[in-house]
């Protein structure tokens, strides 16, 4: 009698799915879902949040403003999520959610511009210079900011939404000269001897040490959900110190990207 004995070379076999820049109904995802699974596929990255929309329902009082579609019935609620996870799990599809920080981060401003001020660079043009796909903003990183508050609410509330121990928090992309365009960041690397101005020394220093105490202080709301932060490619430059995944997507065979395995 013949015995066969087979399984999948890789254990994450992913497709990712955005729905802040193009939005999908429900069953549309569950069809993807059906046909990951026809297809042995197991992980569904939901890339929920980018520049142009935050959809999915936040019910914490403070974030709860950050909700918002292209129209109004283009919003996620927490109950479609559960089901959504539910009927995943059914077809052996897990979900992994990403909310991108700190770039693509426009639609962190929520409703009617409520939270503009944790926004650098918000709508800046001409946007080439300021990002890499418009419009641009990204999330303050000054430790005077509202940001890091929001941030966390929606980290922990999010984190207890989607059951799975991943937890995606995008990293890509971040451009220096949107942090640069806020007068407060310029103050503080002036006062803080780095000096705000390409030509000078210490400028990119300045950056780093801020694009650093970001990615702390994102990782340790991450792990302090008991999630295992998920970034992109760029994450590495931060080093993390608790286990992490890096998804590569710019240069699999850099020096740097060697460095950190």
């Amino acid at each position: 009698p013949w015995s066969i004995s087979d399984r999948p070379r890789y254990g994450w076999r992913g497709l990712l799915l955005d729905v802040s820049r193009n939005f999908f109904p429900v069953s549309s995802i569950e069809r993807t879902i059906r046909g990951m699974a026809y297809a042995k596929l197991n992980t569904l990255h939901l890339h929920v949040t980018d520049a142009q929309t935050f959809p999915i329902e936040l019910k914490d009082p403070v974030a709860q403003v950050l909700t918002h579609g292209y129209t109004g019935d283009k919003v996620y609620t927490q109950e479609q999520i559960v089901a959504l996870v539910k009927y995943g799990i059914q077809h052996g599809v897990r979900i992994v959610p990403e909310f991108d920080t700190p770039a693509h981060a426009t639609s962190w401003q929520g409703r009617g511009g409520a939270y503009a001020d944790m926004i650098t660079c918000n709508n800046a043009e001409p946007w080439t210079d300021y990002c890499y796909q418009p419009p641009c903003g990204q999330l303050s990183p000054l430790n005077t900011s509202r940001s890091y508050e929001v941030m966390g609410r929606v980290i922990g509330e999010m984190a207890a939404l989607f059951p799975d121990e991943y937890f995606h928090v995008g990293a890509d992309e971040p451009f220096t000269a949107c942090w640069n365009h806020s007068r407060a960041v310029r103050e503080w690397l002036e006062a803080n001897g780095y000096g705000w101005r390409d030509a000078d020394a210490n400028y990119t220093r300045g950056m780093k040490a801020l694009s650093d105490y970001f990615s702390r202080e994102r990782e340790g709301m991450v792990s302090g959900a008991g999630k295992v932060q998920v970034g992109w490619q760029e994450l590495q430059e931060h080093a993390p110190s608790s286990p992490s995944v890096m998804q590569v997507w710019l240069s699999p065979k850099s020096e740097k990207l060697s460095s950190a395995l």
